[in-house]
């Protein structure tokens, strides 16, 4: 194995580990263990040993098989099948302590069996609560460097019995299968089969109970089409009354071999181990690859279902925070635009005229003030102050209808159909953000306007591009230009303060604390470039406030769930990048693990 590989592994199991999916559980914990379990102990330098399961249907003689080649009753055998519930191993005893002795061999928990002590004898007949406990016996029978596994049957109806025999088949090096002619085409055994042994783990196939030679051969192939990758060999084993009985022990003999070899011969023998772990390895890791796809497409449709919740709030938020901002626009940005303008478009002279008259202007309105009263906020804060007010006013009317808009959609009668995709977790958050009170959320609103900036200067460059291209387009410059300069002469400094309302186009306004003769100017303006210039510069207040608004709504509503669904949507989607980049770098190392030749026994 590369150290590149082995890098790569202990990274995934890293980043799996920190992964959060409640309902991509089942799938989570199956790449988990497929990496604690199988590939991560791959990795451990000058491990040889060989791990080969026996697997089958019910009362196939698995167990018999078992106890023959170990060379003792270590597996419970009956003649109606079903005796054993869970993992039985056998191998020599240095083995053994090896593996007890090593903390990266993490395949199975080991746990020393002795069949010959009464209260140990019926410890296989019970189902273990964890499925990779493996009860080990000693025995010098099994070929030296190979551990040998019993499974309880994998097409029982019992839960715990399929979970023991998959803890087997995940990790194992070489599967022995074990069918007769009344299961080897059976849908599920070979549905089962298909599953664990289609990406190349390699395999030997004994048929028990043969009637013939050249049926088996025929159905060897059958299966081996069926379950996807031929067998490494087959092995077959006539119809004996006293196998079923225990009287006499089971053993396959090879077929397409004029030595008739035994199955227990051919395993001592295994002449390619190195090349058997490759293929299991390769198999491993295509495997875990095929286990990422499930599970990027989950986190990826997580995200995605966390975004359309999200875009659905965040629409709701938009219109009522757009209607917000339609009720008033501040109508100083808009005045200061067209002096702007047309101060850039006047000649010198007349541009000097006016800078020295607001001079003056500004000397003699700042006596009074510093005469008869201290001095108050600056226009612009003036105008901020009308602004919120006005906004302040309108939240107060408003709240009530977005706020059943969204707890109707996104709270718990769940309307909408984005709450239905969201996982536990932002389910919980929406219904703790949306209680039947509307109040505490509309309060945080009012809070969170009161700090919220007015981007003045933004609006009136819209505004200064909006009135060049008046011009432009209608002319009547010079009445413009005088009307600047009408205004430029008088001494009202308070239409800073004007609020444009949303009941006519330029004609309907309202003063903020003062401003009457900004309104007229307004008016004059209006008239001479048109009523559309309003309704632009309307727009773009809508646009830029508006979105503004929205967030201050949507922050209010969902102070929890907006940000956990923000997160999910952004870490589903990087998270199945994440998995789909992991999938095809094991599939390059599993191609790569390929050995050159099948894997062949003596």
């Amino acid at each position: 194995m590369s150290t590149a590989l082995s890098l790569e592994l202990r990274q995934l199991e890293g980043w799996l580990s920190s992964l959060e999916a409640p309902a991509l559980a089942p799938g989570l914990a199956r790449a988990r263990d497929r990496l604690r379990r199988d590939l991560l102990p791959r990795t451990v330098g000058g491990d040889q040993s060989l791990v080969i399961g026996i697997v089958g249907p019910n009362n196939s003689g698995k167990s018999a098989l078992f106890n023959a080649l170990v060379g003792r009753d270590a597996s419970p055998s009956l003649p109606t099948g079903g005796a054993t519930r869970r993992l039985v191993g056998a191998a020599r005893r240095e083995l053994l302590a090896r593996l007890s002795a090593s903390s990266d061999w993490t395949r199975f928990s080991l746990e020393p069996h002795d069949p010959n002590q009464p209260e140990r004898r019926a410890a296989p007949l019970s189902n273990a609560s964890d499925p990779t406990q493996l009860l080990v016996v000693e025995s010098e029978r099994v070929p030296p460097g190979v551990l040998l596994i019993d499974t309880p049957d994998f097409d029982s109806i019992a839960r715990e019995n399929r979970a023991a025999s998959e803890a087997l088949l995940a990790v194992a090096d070489l599967v022995v299968v074990v069918v007769t002619k009344h299961s080897y085409q059976n849908a599920e055994v070979v549905e089962y089969l298909r599953r664990w042994l289609a990406q190349g783990r390699p395999w030997i196939l004994v048929y028990n109970e043969a009637p013939s030679e050249e049926l088996v051969e025929s159905h060897a192939r059958k299966l081996a089409a069926d379950v996807g990758s031929p067998p490494v060999a087959c092995y077959s084993a006539p119809h004996d009354l006293g196998i079923m009985e225990g009287r006499v022990p089971l053993d396959p003999r090879r077929l397409q071999d004029p030595e008739r070899q035994s199955l227990s011969a051919g395993l001592a023998d295994l002449r390619q181990v190195e090349a058997l772990k490759r293929a299991a390895l390769s198999a491993s890791l295509a495997q875990l690859a095929e286990d990422l796809v499930p599970l990027a497409e989950g986190l990826a449709a997580q995200g995605r279902g966390a975004e359309q919740l999200l875009e659905h709030a965040r629409r709701l938020a938009e219109k009522s925070g757009r209607d917000l901002a339609a009720q008033a626009m501040p109508a100083a940005p808009f005045l200061n635009a067209f002096r702007a303008v047309m101060d850039r478009r006047a000649n010198v002279v007349s541009r000097t005229w006016r800078a020295g008259v607001r001079g003056v202007r500004g000397l003699v309105e700042a006596v009074p003030r510093a005469l008869f009263k201290p001095r108050g906020p600056d226009p612009e804060e003036r105008l901020r102050g009308g602004l919120l007010a006005a906004e302040a006013r309108e939240l107060e009317l408003a709240w009530p209808a977005f706020y059943e808009a969204l707890a109707r959609d996104l709270g718990p009668e769940a309307r909408h159909a984005s709450r239905a995709g969201v996982d536990r977790a932002l389910a919980l958050a929406l219904d703790q953000d949306l209680p039947p009170d509307p109040n505490p959320s509309r309060q945080r609103a009012q809070r969170e306007l009161e700090r919220l900036p007015v981007d003045f200067a933004s609006f009136q460059e819209a505004c200064e591009h909006l009135v060049r291209e008046a011009i432009e387009q209608r002319g009547f410059e010079l009445d413009v230009q005088a009307g600047i300069d009408l205004a430029t002469l008088l001494p009202a400094a308070g239409a800073a303060a004007v609020i444009l309302t949303t009941g006519g186009l330029g004609g309907d306004l309202a003063a903020a604390g003062g401003g009457l003769i900004g309104s007229a100017l307004m008016e004059r303006y209006t008239h001479l470039l048109g009523s559309g210039i309003v309704r632009a510069a309307r727009a773009r207040w809508e646009t830029s406030r508006g979105l503004l608004l929205a967030e201050v709504l949507l922050r209010s509503a969902l102070p929890q769930a907006a940000d956990l669904a923000r997160r999910q949507a952004e870490q589903g989607a990087a998270a199945a990048a994440t998995l789909r980049a992991h999938r095809e770098s094991l599939l390059a190392h599993a191609r790569r693990e390929q050995p050159g030749g099948a894997p062949k026994t003596a």
